[in-house]
C-alpha cells in the first residue's frame, strides 16, 4: 500500500476509472467509496491543465471536512492521494493547506 502502489497502479494500461476502482479499494485505508471517481476524475483533469485551484463538487451526500460541497482539485488530488496518477510537471502541492 501507499505511494509506490499507486505508481503501478497508474502505470497500468488499464482506463481511468479502473486504475481509480483500484487505488480507492486496495490502496488506501479506509477505501475510498467508489462514488469518488467522477470527482477524482475531475480533479485530475484540472491539475493537469493547470487550473488547480478551481473547484470540484463533491457527490450528493458527501463533504470534505473543511471545504464542504466543494473543493479545490489540488485538495481532492492530496485527500484521495491522487499525486501518483498527475504527470509531476502538471502538479506541484499547494502551500494552501
Amino acid at each position: 500500500m501507499g505511494y509506490a502502489t499507486a505508481l503501478g497502479i497508474a502505470d497500468t494500461e488499464l482506463d481511468l476509472d479502473t486504475k481509480l476502482h483500484w487505488h480507492f479499494t486496495s490502496n488506501c485505508y479506509p477505501p475510498v467509496p467508489l462514488m469518488m471517481i467522477a470527482p477524482a476524475k475531475a480533479a485530475l483533469a484540472l491539475v493537469e491543465s493547470g487550473e488547480s485551484d478551481e473547484m470540484v463538487e463533491m457527490p450528493s451526500g458527501a463533504e470534505h471536512r473543511k471545504y464542504g460541497s466543494q473543493v479545490p482539485a489540488w485538495v481532492m488530488i492530496q485527500s484521495l492521494h491522487l499525486d501518483a496518477f498527475v504527470s509531476n510537471d502538471a502538479y506541484t502541492i499547494s502551500d494552501g493547506e
